[in-house]
């Protein structure tokens, strides 16, 4: 009796722990959490989040994201100004949304390159559709005009960096990539570029 009473509790302690183990090798967390405290990709966490639309857009340079925002990635913290991709997050910047976006999709993204990523290309891809955008040479702020078709729903929108960036000369270094402004997004086909505004690749003619 005193044999199977201690196999009865190796084995439920041995059960324990490998429940235990799993729990810590595959939490049962929140993607914001993992994005913030498990992945380090993303500087989010308990996030304010305001009423706007889509058509509105994402206004960066204002603390917490809009109501249509789950959490981004690969963003540095809020500033006056808006906020820098920072590859030291990941070699992807960007939103991942809690409604789903296909059909024509207008994105216009107030941004501004980093000396570095100056007159350089980085990919914007929406869904599984990507477009390449060529960054303004003079460093200056600009609306990138970007059209896409998206053939299924959508939820996440990403910048993706090739490879890291250098470390800028800042009390907190960073790896910035592109200082972000505002980012609307229109349910419909682009309207025609204007004068300070730079159109993508595959945009309206």
């Amino acid at each position: 009796m005193r044999v199977a009473l201690g196999i009865l509790t190796v084995a439920l302690l041995s059960g324990l722990h490998l429940a235990v183990l799993f729990a810590l090798l595959h939490p049962q967390v929140s993607r914001e959490y993992r994005a913030h405290y498990i992945d380090r990709t993303s500087s989010d966490w308990d996030t304010q989040h305001y009423f706007a639309t889509p058509q509105v857009g994402i206004d960066l340079t204002r603390p917490g994201w809009p109501s249509f925002v789950d959490y981004s990635f690969g963003i540095s913290r809020s500033q006056s100004f808006g906020r820098w991709t920072d590859t030291q997050l990941g070699l992807e910047a960007g939103f991942q949304f809690n409604r789903s976006f296909s059909g024509p999709v207008c994105l216009l993204l107030n941004a501004m390159p980093s000396d570095i990523m100056r007159g350089r290309s980085l990919t914007l891809v929406f869904g599984m559709q990507e477009k390449a955008i060529l960054l303004s040479p003079d460093g200056k702020m600009r609306t990138y005009i970007t059209q896409f078709d998206l053939p299924s729903p959508s939820t996440r929108l990403e910048l993706r960096f090739t490879n890291r960036l250098p470390k800028v000369n800042d009390p907190s270094p960073r790896e910035l990539g592109v200082e972000l402004e505002t980012l609307r997004i229109q349910e419909l086909r682009c309207p025609i570029a204007g004068p300070h505004e730079i159109r993508v690749a595959g945009g309206p003619d």
